[in-house]
């Protein structure tokens, strides 16, 4: 079954490359799902398990300087526009028109506050996608 496996993949986006790790149905409603510092995608499996569960498809990038995505040297490349156009360029690579969004830390929420043009369609925190994921 599609759901049951994480699917990882490089993506390139707003001029370097991003490591994706996505799980459930591609054609199920998306759920972005945007670590903090100092975590990585990994940080989401248990709930993107849950999510996908439960018919979402749940994309969990590993930011700009984390992971396997490529970290600029240029302190300068770390703006909120340069996370917010990197997380723009991945859901237009990926083809998602509207996406649920779920953060960890308080710059993941200055990044959802800044997705201009994106259509938000849910936002929330790590608590309710994490009872989503041990509980339904």
């Amino acid at each position: 079954m599609e759901g049951d496996e994480v699917r990882h993949s490089r993506v390139e986006s707003n001029g370097i490359w991003m490591h994706v790790a996505e799980q459930g149905d591609r054609d199920g409603p998306a759920v972005l799902l945007i670590h903090g510092f100092p975590e990585l995608w990994f940080s989401w499996r248990h709930q993107m398990s849950g999510l996908a569960r439960n018919g979402y498809r749940a994309i969990a990038p590993d930011m700009r300087g984390y992971g396997d995505t490529d970290a600029p040297s240029d302190p300068q490349s770390y703006t909120v526009f340069h996370l917010v156009g990197d997380l723009i360029g991945l859901l237009d690579h990926l083809q998602v028109a509207k996406v649920n969004i779920s953060f960890w830390f308080s710059l993941s929420r200055t990044l959802v506050s800044n997705l201009y043009g994106m259509n938000v369609i849910f936002i929330c925190g790590y608590i309710f996608i994490t009872f989503l994921a041990l509980f339904a």
